[in-house]
């Protein structure tokens, strides 16, 4: 019952027993629950006016165990003080509630700050925010919702890559560990007008005697090898399915950051009913559609992995290097990887499996993967090495 109620029903006792004691004994208590009700409602309905409310992130683009800070001001432009204002907040980010009550002055603004910590990957939604208030008394509430909302997006946690998985194509001259590619390469494309700062060894002394100025020369980029990662989720091969996706959703976005940074066209396949594909490329716009796309993957189906290796063998060669990242127990993989290697295409395979080692590791379509020569390394769904001869991957990100 609220305390509205209550002062009604009061007022109402009270009216009652002035008809039968009489208005000299009870007029006075009477016309004062009446006049607070009066004013605690006109106060309620003017709590919100010129009441205002902004909130801001530092960040909408985030890594999983990472924080960002969000800002928060409430304003009041009345000459009134606001005894009293909550927000709540109604944002979908797991186990985060920016909700809060504070009191405004008049002609002044409450600010703070929270930090949200983003424990979970995925697309959230920030707001929309419901303020409430009423008067001093506690009698009687309003409110306004407020629609605005923005996205947040949480990408994988990021993991240090295992060992034993380096991969590259036998691209004649490619190079493996490359910083960018601005490392030149013997082809002279062409020269140009010298500039401070570039080297001695570049400059073009017979072009520069010609013209007589000095000119440089410029090279093509060395070819760089591409790279593909084919991530296959299972719901059904382990009982810790969950920890499993996303651990292998983790090496998926570490293995291709690592390698984008090293300039080299990416390319991404996950292995659905409906498969999410990204075509080989390279740049900042490439980092974001990897990103983007393993932010939000989820399993579907059951699908058979060999008809998606199928549909893209023909982008695969000698110069192309495939890392194939799966939940499952390996069936279906044999032929299209066995396939692949007799065709000299450079992969390894990790799995990620939520046994225990030395447990049944559902490790007999991966020994047939093995036979053939194809590096499978087997991973814990918390990063941990099946076998010895395997080291495990570590967080970096907290």
């Amino acid at each position: 019952m609220s305390n509205a109620v209550k002062v009604v029903i009061i007022i109402a006792i009270l009216l009652v027993a002035a008809t039968i004691a009489g208005w000299d004994e009870i007029e006075w208590p009477f016309f004062s629950g009446v006049a607070l009700l009066i004013i605690a409602w006109v106060w309620s309905r003017s709590s919100l006016v010129a009441v205002g409310f902004e909130r801001s992130l530092d960040a909408d683009r985030v890594f999983a165990g990472d924080s960002v800070r969000e800002r928060f001001r409430v304003s009041n432009r009345s000459w009134l003080p606001r005894t009293w204002v909550q927000v709540n907040d109604g944002s979908t980010v797991p186990g985060y509630n920016a909700s809060r009550s504070v009191r405004v002055k008049s002609r002044s603004a409450a600010t703070w700050t929270n930090d949200l910590r983003a424990e979970r990957r995925g697309r959230y939604r920030i707001g929309p925010v419901t303020l409430l208030s009423g008067d001093p008394f506690g009698l009687f509430d309003t409110s306004r919702h407020i629609d605005h909302t923005h996205e947040l997006t949480v990408y994988p946690r990021l993991v240090e890559l295992p060992k034993r998985t380096s991969i590259g194509g036998d691209l004649s001259g490619a190079a493996r560990h490359l910083p960018g590619r601005s490392v030149s390469s013997p082809i002279i494309r062409s020269v140009r007008q010298y500039a401070p700062g570039d080297p001695w060894n570049r400059i073009a002394w017979s072009a520069s005697a010609r013209h007589g100025t000095l000119l440089v020369k410029e090279f093509d980029p060395d070819p760089i090898s591409d790279e593909w990662i084919f991530l296959e989720l299972d719901t059904t091969a382990h009982d810790n399915s969950n920890a499993s996706t996303e651990y292998a959703i983790s090496l998926a976005a570490s293995f291709a950051l690592e390698w984008l940074d090293t300039s080299r066209d990416v390319g991404l396949l996950v292995n659905r009913h409906i498969p999410a594909i990204v075509e080989a490329d390279a740049g900042d716009r490439q980092r974001l559609r990897i990103l983007e796309t393993l932010a939000v993957v989820e399993p579907f189906g059951d699908p058979d992995p060999s008809a998606l290796i199928a549909r893209f063998a023909s982008k695969l060669s000698r110069a192309t290097g495939l890392v194939v990242i799966s939940t499952g127990d390996g069936a279906g993989f044999a032929p299209p990887l066995i396939d692949l290697r007799h065709h000299g295409v450079p992969l390894v395979v990790i799995a990620v499996v939520s046994k225990e080692a030395g447990g049944d590791t559902d490790a007999d379509y991966w020994s047939q993967v093995e036979a053939e020569g194809i590096s499978v390394t087997r991973l814990t769904a918390q990063g941990e090495p099946i076998a010895s001869l395997f080291e495990a991957a570590t967080p970096i990100h907290s």
